[in-house]
């Protein structure tokens, strides 16, 4: 199959409008989430937007590009009574590029937290087997009643923040984002794109184990990540930055972290953004990506507030333990999903994208 490089993307958050909005917010020590009131009085916090999100800005207006359309929730955000459920998942994304006369009709893609990877896995296959040379993974996930309290009645949310690793971390802070990444058969960056470097998209793998419907699989996160490094043909040295899941969840961090220590003899440095973005659900892939590409071409890693659990035995990189940028080069990108999803996304530095 050919090459598939990541050549532009964009990211619209609670972090600002736009990825340079974004990774100057983190910089300056993210910002503090809203807080949503339950029936019964209690409170959560949640990362939402503080602007009217803008779908239509969020890629590039590519000559024959297909577009994957990555969410858990498409368009709930605008639904407010019974009577409006029941529209099928593809009117959402012909919508969205209804006015497009460039983009072909998209795809939908919904497996829960892991969507945005998926989508990157199907796109790399089509343009692998020449049917296409662009493709625009959007990853889409709004603010909705039904999947809040869904979260809410699972028990999985934190009643203050999210803490990663942390030592006192008690659950997930959900949060909202619209975020594209542009994938293309050709390594020269998009017209009017600011980013530095291409990555090249070595591989992206997928297990899914139902064993714990709601959480990770210690075993299938081990074979996910295998099978990433067989097909980037990689050994485990030479990945030198891991993107983790983690959001805070006192079970399924410790979970990620047992599995990655089965895979590397030793872990490499290893990252995590949902602090600041929060779980932005089936976006997270594509927003995360986006997030994590820019912070290391602008030289800025989150700020990390609160006390790790030491019997995890992982520092995380943050702006207080910084990782050189010059020695990334290879990355590994982990989400995880409801219903068993374990993916697995490896990235490599691929050359400067402006002359």
């Amino acid at each position: 199959m050919s090459d598939v490089y990541i050549t532009d993307y964009s990211l619209q958050s609670c972090l600002g409008k736009n990825i340079s909005e974004a990774v100057e917010t983190l910089r300056l020590g993210a910002v503090e989430p809203a807080t949503l009131l339950l029936p019964n009085d209690a409170q959560r916090p949640f990362h939402r937007m503080p602007f009217q999100p803008l779908l239509q800005d969020a890629w590039h207006d590519v000559r024959s590009a297909t577009l994957y359309l990555a969410s858990s929730s498409y368009d709930m955000y605008e639904i407010k009574t019974p009577d409006q459920l029941g529209s099928p998942l593809y009117a959402f994304g012909n919508a969205l590029t209804g006015s497009s006369p460039t983009i072909n009709k998209p795809f939908a893609i919904n497996t829960a937290c892991t969507s945005s990877f998926s989508a990157i896995s199907m796109a790399m296959h089509r343009l692998g087997t020449q049917q296409s040379h662009h493709a625009i993974v959007l990853g889409v996930d709004l603010y909705n009643d039904y999947t809040f309290y869904g979260f809410e009645a699972l028990q999985l949310l934190a009643p203050n923040q999210a803490e990663p690793l942390g030592q006192h971390r008690q659950g997930l802070v959900l949060g909202e984002a619209i975020a594209s990444l542009h994938l293309s058969k050709s390594s020269h960056a998009v017209a009017g794109g600011k980013q530095k470097h291409v990555w090249r998209v070595l591989s992206c793998t997928h297990i899914v184990d139902g064993q714990n419907p709601t959480g990770a699989t210690t075993s299938a996160l081990v074979l996910a990540c295998q099978q990433a490094l067989q097909l980037a043909k990689l050994q485990t040295i030479d990945i030198d930055l891991i993107k983790l899941q983690a959001a805070g969840s006192p079970t399924n961090d410790e979970l990620e972290v047992q599995a990655l220590k089965q895979v590397f003899e030793n872990l490499p440095p290893c990252v995590s953004l949902k602090m600041a973005l929060g779980h932005t659900l089936g976006a997270s892939g594509a927003a995360e990506t986006a997030l994590l590409l820019a912070c290391i071409e602008q030289h800025v890693w989150p700020v990390v507030d609160y006390a790790l659990d030491a019997s995890l035995g992982v520092q995380l990189v943050s702006q207080a333990h910084p990782l050189p940028f010059e020695n990334i080069n290879t990355v590994l990108l982990v989400t995880l999903g409801f219903g068993g999803g374990h993916s697995v996304l490896i990235l490599q530095k691929h050359r400067e994208a402006a002359s």
